[in-house]
């Protein structure tokens, strides 16, 4: 397995249907794999979708990824709350018989918490499913390029990392040869076992 970093940035963004959906996510040195998640209210049922792309990808990193969902089109739809308004009307109806006063206008009236409801136009369920299999898959490709960004940053570590190591096992070479004491000989012998044992693990570390 090659040497992977654990620092990246992705971003990915895309439109389906009235939904307009975007994901940032970042990634820190970690243990294991924490996919910490922010999405909006609604959008759970993503969640074990995401969870199983992330670790498909990733192995480790503290990663935090972001969702921001944008829906557009459709006319909202306003609505009457009858039961509110019935018993709003009651209430004036009880009250003008002990009161004088002049009648609610209906101005009024719809201003009353409640008794007139403004909400977006209904989706059908295909198109809510069709938004969220479109959103997971969006994150699929930002993992898979913070993936790559880490595998990057890995190689660009392992070549460091692997000229160091030549570097070292030039010292260690030079020692042995230039040593008149046995001790000093086998202690280049071991800085040679030890160098060439940090070479394999730099070549199997992700």
């Amino acid at each position: 397995m090659a040497l992977s970093g654990m620092t990246g940035f992705a971003r990915s963004h895309g439109v389906s249907g009235a939904y307009a959906w975007a994901w940032e996510i970042k990634s820190v040195n970690g243990k294991g794999l924490d996919l910490r998640l922010r999405l909006p209210p609604g959008w759970d049922a993503i969640e074990a979708g995401v969870r199983a792309r992330a670790a498909e990808a990733l192995a480790r990193g503290s990663v935090q990824a972001g969702l921001t969902v944008e829906r557009s089109g459709g006319a909202p739809v306003v609505r009457i709350n009858t039961a509110v308004l019935d018993a709003v009307l009651a209430s004036v109806r009880h009250l003008s018989r002990q009161i004088e006063s002049s009648p609610p206008s209906l101005e009024g009236l719809l201003a009353l918490k409640g008794v007139m409801e403004v909400s977006e136009s209904e989706v059908s369920e295909d198109e809510r499913r069709n938004a969220e299999a479109a959103v997971v898959k969006g994150f699929a490709e930002a993992i898979a390029a913070l993936a790559e960004m880490r595998r990057h940053e890995g190689a660009a570590l392992g070549r460091r990392l692997d000229f160091l190591a030549q570097e070292l096992n030039r010292e260690a070479n030079t020692l042995c040869a230039k040593a008149n004491d046995l001790e000093l000989t086998n202690i280049g012998l071991e800085l040679k076992a030890a160098v060439e044992q940090f070479r394999e693990q730099v070549q199997n570390v992700e």
